[in-house]
């Protein structure tokens, strides 16, 4: 069958609205449904999959309280699967390379992936499930789960960047958002010779948080033309939370 119609669970969250974006622009027609009507199921939920080709599961809470965070990802994910039996639909799940750390949202990860990894077996629903490293971009929320952001922010909002002493070395991996939704949309068109297939996203940068305060301190100043493509993509998304 051919893919014309996309279904993104949580379509206007950080990932889901950029891959919406690129993915309409391919020409695809997007199919969208919020987090409250999947942790909710309902019609809108039958209707979603029920119209979809293919689904990809972008929902998920990655801070709030425990319960939160596993309605956000646990619960939907169920939800979901529920709502799949006997529709012969694929799946794209995005997971995280966060997926099975000792945190909340880890588990609450892992736990997913196993929920999809079993309900393809008995159902032999194709599905990819995608552990993708942390993402920044435009329209990333800050103070939520994006240090990226937050920094960007700050600075932009004539604060200093608040930074743990103890934290100053910690290197995170990052990957921009339009380097993401690529990765995520060449699986759109990937044929899968196996029900269930798990894939890693590798991070595109490393930096210490010190040096990417550093960096986005320097921004006030200088501009990107002339540097790195990780320069520039960190320029454009700190120049997306100026005020306005």
């Amino acid at each position: 069958m051919k893919i014309r119609k996309i279904g993104i669970t949580d379509s206007g969250g950080f990932v889901g609205s950029h891959l919406s974006t690129a993915l309409e622009g391919a020409g695809f027609e997007i199919i969208g449904i919020n987090l409250k009507d999947l942790i909710g199921p309902g019609k809108a939920l039958k209707k979603f999959v029920k119209n979809s080709d293919l689904i990809i599961h972008a929902a998920d809470l990655k801070r709030g309280e425990s319960a939160e965070i596993i309605a956000g990802g646990v619960s939907a994910t169920l939800n979901l699967l529920s709502a799949l039996k006997g529709a012969r639909k694929s799946l794209i799940f995005l997971s995280s390379t966060q997926a099975g750390a000792d945190s909340v949202y880890g588990k609450s990860k892992a736990l997913a992936e196993k929920l999809i990894s079993d309900f393809s077996a008995k159902s032999g629903t194709p599905a990819v499930v995608l552990r993708l490293p942390s993402m920044f971009g435009e329209g990333k929320n800050p103070f939520y789960s994006s240090v990226v952001a937050t920094f960007c922010y700050q600075i932009q909002h004539g604060q200093k960047p608040s930074i743990d002493p103890k934290s100053r070395n910690k290197k995170i991996n990052l990957i921009y958002i339009g380097d993401a939704v690529r990765a995520i949309a060449n699986e759109v068109g990937t044929k899968n010779l196996h029900p269930l297939l798990f894939k890693s996203i590798k991070a595109t940068n490393s930096i210490s948080i010190q040096k990417l305060a550093d960096l986005l301190l320097s921004f006030k100043n200088n501009k990107a033309s002339g540097k790195s493509k990780f320069y520039k993509d960190l320029y454009r998304t700190y120049l997306s939370y100026a005020k306005s």
